[in-house]
């Protein structure tokens, strides 16, 4: 008998009104394949917009400067993409969730160093949940 190791995942909190980085999101070398599609974070997120009908959810695609212009904005409009189609197969409207992809437009680090790059190559989003009265 192969005993049962428990997976320990970190606590993901979600805060509207706010963007927020998916941090342990994984896609294939330029590529907007999802190579871990059971990812705490997206599951998360369909956990979410499931017990809270009136929010939605923006998700952005964003790269570093190497490459081409046309290429970097085909490329992250394609990952947002990606997680906008995981959130519409796990039950999640299509009228809840926009897709938009920057390519190279909005980086948050400095692209001349390998770190800053690999910073800046991040899928985004931001759940937005109007305010109640």
């Amino acid at each position: 008998m192969i005993a049962q190791v428990p997976v320990i995942v970190p606590e993901i909190k979600i805060i509207p009104n706010k963007p927020q980085i998916f941090n342990n999101l994984l896609f294939a070398l330029n590529s907007a394949e999802l190579i871990n599609k059971d990812a705490p974070e997206l599951n998360a997120i369909v956990n979410y917009l499931k017990n809270n009908l009136i929010a939605k959810i923006i998700v952005e695609g964003h790269t570093d400067n190497t490459g081409s212009v046309a290429n970097n904005l085909i490329l992250s409009t394609q990952r947002a993409k990606t997680i906008q189609q995981y959130l519409v197969e796990k039950g999640i409207a299509l009228n809840r969730i926009t897709s938009i992809g920057y390519g190279d437009t909005k980086p948050i680090a400095d692209n001349k160093t390998e770190q800053g790059r690999a910073t800046n190559r991040r899928t985004s989003f931001t759940i937005i949940q109007p305010l109640q009265k």
